[in-house]
């Protein structure tokens, strides 16, 4: 998904700063394409613990957002809902 790739680079950037000097550091897409290239399995596991961080600060940013939207939504569902019953 096009929107999952633009935020890549912005998640995996925000896991890095929550959990500073514990993953790798993420220099740019360059440098990761280079260490893949160069030996795949051990990019991975180098890169792990940084895709590892990204992963826990979508959750930060998700869980709340998550129930940020449900707050705003479930009233406005429940009107949409009631006008459309009556029409």
């Amino acid at each position: 998904m096009p929107l999952q790739l633009v935020l890549l680079i912005p998640f995996l950037r925000l896991g890095q700063w929550l959990f500073s000097g514990h993953a790798q550091a993420f220099s740019g897409t360059q440098t990761l394409l280079a260490q893949i290239e160069a030996a795949p399995w051990h990019a991975m596991l180098e890169m792990g613990g940084l895709f590892t961080h990204g992963l826990l600060a979508w959750l930060v940013i998700a869980v709340p957002g998550l129930a940020l939207i449900t707050v705003v939504l479930t009233p406005l569902m429940h009107k949409v809902t009631k006008l459309a019953a009556t029409n």
